[in-house]
């Protein structure tokens, strides 16, 4: 005989890691996060990937369905540049060394500009 059993547990968490209810892994054999939360149920494959590092170690993903639910306002995502924002076009053909050495220059520069507030 089959029962269906409804359960609710009323907590309060800090991040979504390992720590959220519906926090999950799927599929292997390196399985990817994925939030089981019923919000997702109707959205289509891969609505529910939305769980990635650092947020879920630190916190929630912005688009995480429980800010909605506990009326909270998501925070604002900043977008950190990647290591190929620091190439123009065609850079991205030269050797992996050349490449590095302009990522690092620029970076370096960009680093200098902002901690010395350098016009």
């Amino acid at each position: 005989m089959k029962m269906k059993v409804k359960k609710v547990i009323d907590r309060k968490i800090e991040r979504c890691y390992h720590e959220c209810p519906h926090f999950g892994l799927e599929g292997g054999p390196s399985p990817t996060m994925i939030c089981n939360h019923p919000y997702w149920n109707d959205k289509g494959a891969y609505a529910g990937c939305i769980i990635s590092h650092p947020e879920c170690d630190e916190g929630f993903p912005p688009t995480c369905p429980l800010y909605a639910e506990n009326g909270i306002e998501p925070p604002k995502v900043e977008k950190k540049k990647s290591n190929s924002d620091y190439l123009k076009e065609g850079e991205e053909k030269l050797p992996f060394e050349e490449q590095m050495n302009l990522i690092l220059t620029r970076r370096l520069d960009e680093f200098i500009i902002k901690e010395h507030k350098i016009e």
